[in-house]
């Protein structure tokens, strides 16, 4: 890969202990979630609701990015 390839540590894929991405790849980088997946903190706080205001400003950050 080139300089510009990315190297994402990873316990499962590689011989080297890294999943390698090209460069030309996007991702979204999210916070990790300790105890679970994204879709069982949401089940789990399903009564808090975020503002419209709040959806439509991470909408926005996340299409920025």
């Amino acid at each position: 890969m080139g300089n510009g390839a990315l190297q994402i540590p990873s316990r499962e894929n590689g011989p080297d202990g890294f999943v390698h991405v090209a460069s030309n790849v996007c991702c979204v980088v999210v916070e990790y979630l300790a105890g679970g997946t994204l879709k069982n903190f949401l089940i789990r706080h399903i009564r808090r609701k975020l503002s419209l205001k709040s959806v439509m400003q991470i909408a926005l950050d996340l299409s920025r990015g």
